[in-house]
């Protein structure tokens, strides 16, 4: 691994800054051209192969590289009013039409998945030694503890190492994720540094104990998008990191969850879906984060699905999507009973309420699932569009050091068929939720600063 100086690594910030400045200027000089002509952009990174596709792709180099700079692709949309004089002679009806028409072409002009890419030379021996300078100072007991106030230490500190490690362009780029609707539902960074001394994949997890980079690089870029937290549904009994982190796709404890469309180890295709929808609107989690920390190599079984929601409310039957707007669907899970609307939100942002019924079996979906006939049979259409729109965008293979963050109001996810060879080198995710921090008292369900969360129905 070639080092990567901090003095190196300031040249970089430098040069990205100055190439920034450079570009604002030309903006400007080209507004200040068009006369009183106002405009709006927004910045996009993808590649030239991929502009008119799903996906994106920026692939970041420190400047010392002499590799190929970012391609940066500026795309503009709606122009403003001419002139603020004519604010005024706007009617209320046309200021609502340029607004949604804007909105509209920045939905149809952001690739569904972003993919940065960070070369392997951006960290060296400087990463290594600025976190275990870090480490040291966390509390002897981290891995055992069931203390809040302990694991709060660790999210802090996590948060300051992750916002000094990536570029400033990246944090920025996290810092508007939720909010953004320029922003992609689906974002990638790829190349991050993890524990190089992994044990064998595994259910139990706490045989990492002690090594915490998989854990830091999650819980800061958690942090720096809002507040990481866990269901007490979905999270082990185990304390420590299992109180902010959960392990995925590991072998499974039982031979029938094999069988079983799940997180375990799962053979089956895990349908899309909208993790827990149903709850208060203070505990669902905005965003879904995973980082793989270690992948099967050979196979790159179990991908992760998206399926963009505007991409796929521009597909589906208008009497459907009139139907799924004005009537509920119920649903049964483990002893609770839930309606929602399956779609929901404003025709340029619509956000999808989908259930992952084959959780409970192959038949288990006129079982737990009910309402009137039109709308059960909008609601199957979707769900099978939902695939076809998941398979155009394409599926994220996560290998050791990358890390996937869902917006879970712009897509819903899936991840497909994989089966565990119990070899010990098979993948290996870490998950965590993210919301904008409105779980705690007194607006939310739980004091300051506990981050599991109980499921309460809204």
């Amino acid at each position: 691994m070639a080092s990567f100086s901090l003095l190196s690594q300031a040249t970089w910030r430098a040069g990205h800054l100055s190439c920034l400045t450079s570009l604002k200027c030309s903006i400007a000089a080209k507004k200040k051209q068009q006369g009183a002509a106002l405009e709006e952009w927004h910045t996009v990174f993808f590649s030239d192969q991929a502009a008119a596709s799903f996906r994106g792709t920026a692939h970041l180099f420190p400047l010392r590289t002499q590799r190929a700079a970012p391609t940066v692709r500026f795309s503009r949309c709606c122009p403003l009013l001419a002139s603020t004089t004519s604010l005024h002679s706007q009617t209320t009806e046309e200021l609502e039409e340029q607004k949604t028409t804007c909105s509209q072409l920045v939905s149809e002009s952001v690739p569904s998945v972003l993919t940065i890419t960070i070369p392997e030379e951006s960290f060296g021996s400087c990463f290594e030694a600025d976190y275990g300078s870090e480490a040291a100072t966390w509390p002897e007991d981290l891995g055992t503890t069931r203390d809040y106030h302990k694991m709060e230490e660790f999210v802090t500190s996590a948060h300051a190492l992750v916002r000094r490690w990536l570029m400033p362009d990246i944090v920025a780029r996290l810092e508007r994720f939720i909010h953004d609707p320029s922003q992609p539902p689906v974002l990638v960074i790829r190349g991050l540094p993890v524990d190089t001394d992994l044990p064998a994949t595994g259910w139990d997890g706490s045989s990492k104990l002690g090594k915490y980079v998989s854990e830091t690089w999650l819980v800061g870029i958690s942090r720096i998008i809002g507040q990481p937290f866990l269901h007490d549904a979905v999270r082990s009994d185990r304390p420590g990191m299992s109180l902010l982190v959960r392990d995925l796709y590991t072998p499974a404890t039982t031979p029938e969850k094999v069988e079983q469309a799940g997180s375990e180890g799962s053979c089956k295709f895990l349908d899309f879906h909208v993790d827990y929808f149903q709850v208060r609107p203070d505990s669902f989690p905005s965003v879904l984060a995973f980082i793989g920390l270690r992948g099967d190599d050979a196979a790159k079984t179990g991908q992760i699905m998206v399926c963009d929601f505007h991409k796929l409310y521009t597909v589906i039957d208008p009497s459907h999507i009139k139907i799924l707007r004005e009537e509920k669907i119920t649903w049964e899970h483990a002893g609770s009973v839930f309606s929602k609307y399956v779609i929901e939100g404003p025709e340029d942002s619509p956000i999808f309420n989908l259930f992952e019924e084959s959780l409970f079996g192959s038949d288990s979906f006129d079982k737990f699932v009910s309402g009137s006939l039109e709308a059960i049979t909008a609601y199957k259409q979707v769900k099978e569009i939902a695939k076809q729109v998941g398979s155009e965008v394409g599926g994220v293979w996560l290998a050791g050091g990358d890390v996937c963050l869902i917006n879970q109001r712009k897509a819903a996810f899936s991840h497909t068929a994989y089966t565990a060879n119990n070899d010990a080198n098979d993948q290996w995710i870490q998950h965590t939720y993210i919301n904008e921090g409105t779980f705690w008292l007194p607006r939310g369900l739980v004091p300051y600063p506990i981050r599991s969360l109980p499921m309460v129905l809204q």
